[in-house]
C-alpha cells in the first residue's frame, strides 16, 4: 500500500532514513503537495533516479525548506507507472488536491482502460 507521510508545521522533521523505508516498498513514484503563497503547489516525480539513496537525497533537498506538506510515496495498483499516475491529483482549478492510500475499488472501472490510476479517473469522473 501507498505510504503518505504528513509534516504539519510545528512538527519534527521528515528524517533521510524515514524517506529510504517510504521509498524501499513504495519505488513507483512520488508526489509532494504544499501551500507557497497562499496557493497550493504539486510537485511529481517517477523514481527514475539510479538509486534509492539518490531519490532520499533528491526528495530531502524539496522538503528542507518546506514547514508543511504531503508527501505520497506510490505503490502502483491500478495505471500505469509513470509520473503521470503519481498523486497528488489536483482539481476544481488546481486549488484542490488529493491524495490517499489504498484502492478505490468502484473507481477502477473509470480508469480509461488501466493506463490511469483508480483516483485519477474518479477526479476526472466525478469530481471534475
Amino acid at each position: 500500500m501507498c505510504t503518505i507521510i504528513l509534516k504539519r508545521a510545528n512538527g519534527a522533521k521528515i528524517t533521510r532514513d524515514q524517506l529510504y523505508a517510504a521509498l524501499q516498498y513504495n519505488a513507483d513514484g512520488c508526489g509532494l503537495m504544499y501551500y507557497k503563497n497562499s496557493k497550493l503547489v504539486t510537485y511529481k516525480w517517477d523514481n527514475s533516479l539510479d538509486s534509492i539513496s539518490e531519490s532520499v537525497e533528491f526528495i530531502h533537498k524539496l522538503i528542507a525548506p518546506l514547514d508543511e506538506y504531503a508527501i505520497h510515496f506510490r505503490f502502483a495498483t491500478h495505471g500505469d507507472t509513470s509520473k503521470a499516475n503519481c498523486h497528488p491529483f489536483t482539481f476544481d482549478g488546481r486549488k484542490r488536491a488529493l491524495m490517499h492510500n489504498g484502492v478505490l475499488p468502484k473507481a477502477a472501472t473509470l480508469s480509461d482502460n488501466g493506463k490511469i490510476t483508480d483516483t485519477l479517473g474518479y477526479i476526472r469522473k466525478v469530481l471534475t
